[in-house]
């Protein structure tokens, strides 16, 4: 079967991981004054990471555990990364709706890359959705420059890293398979994320500042997690079947 007959099966396969994110996302706001950001990260991937390797146990996947693109797998990683810490940390400020809106770029990132690193071919109806897609972009912005307010560009920087992250898969694909790269994945984000607890985990920059978006980057992790550890356990189990 060529790839182009393969496009419904793989449209399918996006609208119902993005129906999955979305629910997060929604989940994400209604939990952001109890939980740290980081600690939603460290929670969602443990559980996704246990999942995969439950699932490539009961199935017999074989692995390879060598990547191919070493640079550019740590590269996909830290952009993937990036780009969920710029959206959920707009959600603390913006409305679900408009940061996904905004988030609605990243399709238009991609075309564009695709066709720049991928050398693939994009029609003129694709390269007129790009440019109607940004004035829509910036008709929900509605930049007026006297008082913008540049942290209301943190969802297209989000779209921005996570095109620039699949559009990496999508080349690293031709030799790393899906679990070798999801392997990778796992490893090198549950490792930035100890990192990131040993620096900041038990609130050390966290200075009592009141402000919603300071309070979850920098709140002590796990300081709620008799309320958020099922939230946490949903984010993992989404984020591994997405």
């Amino acid at each position: 079967m060529n790839s182009k007959n393969d496009n419904p099966r793989g449209i399918i396969l996006v609208v119902f991981a993005m129906s999955l994110f979305a629910i997060q996302d929604s989940l994400i706001k209604f939990i952001f004054e109890k939980s740290a950001l980081y600690e939603i990260f460290f929670g969602r991937y443990i559980v996704a990471a246990f999942l995969l390797f439950f699932f490539i146990i009961i199935t017999k996947k074989k692995v390879s555990l060598k990547t191919q693109y070493p640079f550019l797998t740590i590269l996909r990683v830290v952009l993937h990364f990036l780009a969920f810490s710029a959206f959920f940390i707009s959600l603390t400020f913006m409305p679900l709706a408009t940061a996904n809106a905004l988030f609605f770029s990243s399709p238009f990132f991609v075309s564009i890359f695709a066709k720049f690193f991928l050398k693939e071919f994009i029609g003129i109806r694709r390269w007129s959705a790009i440019i109607f897609g940004f004035i829509g972009v910036y008709v929900v912005l509605n930049p007026n420059f006297s008082d913008f307010e540049y942290k209301n560009l943190l969802p297209v920087a989000s779209a921005f890293f996570y095109a620039s992250s699949m559009v990496i898969t999508k080349y690293t694909s031709v030799k790393d398979d899906v679990y070798t790269q999801l392997f990778y994945f796992y490893l090198i984000s549950i490792t930035i994320l100890i990192v990131i607890f040993l620096i900041m985990g038990q609130g050390q920059f966290n200075n009592l500042n009141y402000d919603p978006t300071m309070q979850f980057i920098f709140r002590d992790w796990f300081s709620n997690f008799e309320y958020t550890w099922k939230f946490i356990l949903f984010f993992g189990c989404a984020a591994s079947i997405a």
